[in-house]
């Protein structure tokens, strides 16, 4: 039965609207093995699915670019496809560096966010130390008081570390940053050349 369904599913024929956008198709050689592209691939995805990582899109980039690359060696390619390749090559890597791009920048947002965010909790927590520091000088010794200075100094200290890590993150993040778009310009400048 199985067998009667792909044998009719293979004798259906498109509409003829569907026809007319047909997208342009690279002769490929035989001696090609896409088998063993599969199982490789097929490896790859059992062996990062029983590590439990998950696939960033950079990670897909680079899988994707490494079976470009091991494709584009398995084949002799003529002249005129070897070019259109490479333009579309490079048309992906500027594409896949403006979307890594794009992100950079929505995370340094949102850490400059935060970071700001956690310099105005630190300045109003230090106004309330100042304060409780104050009264327990002008009206002497007080439990209640000493504890609550005691607390505001422990959260001090723990905001002070939760901005240093902000801070951090927002420096590796403006690093990664200006690698992608230094690396953005030099794609960039090979694909107008």
């Amino acid at each position: 039965q199985q067998q009667q369904q792909q044998q009719q599913q293979s004798q259906c024929t498109l509409p003829d609207s569907q026809t007319e956008h047909a997208e342009l198709v690279l002769p490929v050689p035989e001696h090609v093995d896409f088998g063993s592209v599969r199982r490789r691939m097929a490896a790859e995805r059992s062996r990062s699915q029983s590590t439990g990582t998950v696939g960033t899109p950079s990670e897909k980039a680079a899988q994707v670019a490494a079976a470009r690359q091991q494709l584009q060696q398995q084949t002799p390619l003529h002249e005129p496809h070897h070019e259109i390749i490479q333009v579309q090559e490079q048309e992906f890597q500027m594409s896949l560096l403006h979307d890594q791009i794009k992100d950079l920048l929505k995370r340094r947002g949102g850490l400059v966010a935060s970071a700001t965010r956690h310099q105005e909790e630190l300045e109003e927590l230090q106004m309330q130390k100042a304060h409780a520091e104050q009264r327990l000088e002008r009206y002497g010794e007080n439990p209640r008081l000493r504890w609550e200075l005691k607390d505001l100094q422990n959260t001090e200290c723990q905001m002070q570390e939760n901005l240093a890590e902000v801070h951090q993150r927002l420096a590796e993040v403006e690093a990664e940053l200006n690698d992608k778009q230094g690396l953005l310009a030099t794609v960039g400048a090979k694909v107008r050349a």
